[in-house]
C-alpha cells in the first residue's frame, strides 16, 4: 500500500475501501474481506492496531503472520547500529548475521534451538543485552519466519514484496 502514513486510521480506511468495493461488485455478497488464510505483512505497528480493532486479537494472533525479508532487514539494522563505536566491527557484524542466517536456515528444531543458543551466547558474551529482546521477539514468531519450523508450502517472502528484494543487492540477505 502506498500512502503517506501508514497509520492505524489509513489502514482502516483501506480495509473499508474493499469492504465497500466487495459489496458492490461480488457476486456472492460478500460484505467484509476476510482473508481465510490470513495476511503476511512486516511488523508494523499501524496494520497490526487496525488489523486488531477489525478482526480481533484472536484472528490476527492465528492469521497474521511476517516474513524473512522483513527479518532480514531487521536484523541488517539491528546488528550495525549495536556495534557502533566497537573495535572490529566488521567482524563482529559479519558473524553475528551469519549466526542469525544459520538460526533462520535451520531444517530441524534441534538444529534451530542449538543456533538460537549460539546466536544468544554471541550477544551475551559481547555485552549486547539490548538484542536479547530482538532476539526473543522474533522467537515468537519463529512458526513463520524459520525454516525449521514453517509450513513446508508457505511461501519465506510475502510475494508482494519482491519489488523490494528485486532492487537489493543479494548480500543484503546473506550476511
Amino acid at each position: 500500500m502506498d500512502c503517506e502514513k501508514e497509520d492505524k486510521e489509513t489502514v482502516l480506511l483501506f480495509l473499508k475501501g474493499i469492504d465497500e468495493m466487495l459489496k458492490h461488485y461480488s457476486d456472492q455478497q460478500i460484505n467484509e474481506f476476510r482473508p481465510a488464510s490470513g495476511w503476511m505483512m512486516d511488523e508494523g505497528g499501524g496494520l497490526h492496531s487496525a488489523l486488531e480493532t477489525k478482526y480481533g486479537a484472536i484472528y490476527c494472533q492465528d492469521k497474521v503472520v511476517t516474513c524473512q525479508l522483513h527479518l532480514n532487514m531487521c536484523r541488517n539494522r539491528h546488528t550495525s547500529s549495536v556495534f557502533i563505536g566497537n573495535d572490529g566491527k566488521e567482524q563482529k557484524i559479519v558473524e553475528l548475521r551469519k549466526k542469525i542466517n544459520d538460526m533462520v536456515h535451520s531444517t530441524t528444531v534441534n538444529q534451530y534451538n542449538s543456533q538460537y543458543n549460539e546466536v544468544k551466547r554471541f550477544i551475551t558474551e559481547n555485552n549486547k543485552s539490548s538484542l536479547l529482546k530482538w532476539l526473543q521477539w522474533w522467537d515468537k514468531r519463529r512458526n513463520h519466519v524459520m525454516d525449521a519450523y514453517r509450513d513446508v508450502s508457505a511461501p519465506n517472502t510475502n510475494l508482494a514484496e519482491v519489488s523490494h528484494a528485486s532492487t537489493t543487492p543479494l548480500w543484503w540477505f546473506q550476511s
